[in-house]
């Protein structure tokens, strides 16, 4: 079925190697997205926070993009993260009291650990000069603008969403930080 389905696609053959290989790459990945994209919206419906996870995922993978970090190993383990993450979400939200204020101020501490740790590479694909530029400016960009939303909005559960999303990010960011030092350093001993 994959060959049938790619053979079909003729404008692949118009692109230079490197680009076919994003776009078969991209073609790979929109079940996975398909799939995390529905349980999203069944979860969300099924615990009655709609507009609270479309904010989270908004915010998460606003940011998500450009920041890097961590990544399950296979598309199977990346739908179970990614679910798991968002049922967290919706706990949390529903769940835990926290003020607006110290919302705020930790959705604004976060966002500077977020602008000084990322992007954050990976050891399967480096970032180069120009790509480390480019992704840092708009991962700046993108926090800032969350960051300064959350200044605007008074209501204690789209905080919380973006709060939680921010925070999830961070971890993602600091664990594949010290992912990338332990892999270059097994990788460099190898090398000896």
């Amino acid at each position: 079925m994959k060959a049938g389905y790619l053979k079909k696609i003729d404008w692949l053959d118009s692109l230079d190697e490197d680009e076919r290989d994003i776009v078969i790459y991209g073609l790979r990945q929109l079940p996975l997205y398909v799939g995390i994209y529905a349980s999203l919206i069944l979860i969300a419906l099924l615990s009655n926070m709609l507009w609270q996870s479309a904010l989270y995922t908004a915010v998460y993978f606003s940011i998500r993009k450009y920041a890097g970090g961590i990544h399950a190993p296979t598309r199977l383990r990346c739908y179970c993260c990614s679910v798991a993450i968002v049922v967290m979400m919706l706990l949390f939200v529903s769940y835990v009291t926290i003020g607006a204020m110290s919302c705020k101020v930790s959705i604004l501490m976060l966002g500077i650990v977020l602008i000084l740790t990322g992007p954050v590479e990976s050891i399967n694909k480096p970032l180069d000069d120009i790509e480390q530029m480019v992704f840092g400016r708009r991962l700046n960009i993108t926090v800032v603008i969350w960051v300064v939303t959350s200044m605007l909005i008074h209501n204690e559960m789209a905080l919380k969403a973006i709060y939680i999303a921010i925070l999830q990010l961070v971890c993602l960011c600091v664990i594949g930080i010290i992912e990338l030092k332990i892999k270059r350093k097994d990788r460099s001993r190898l090398r000896l």
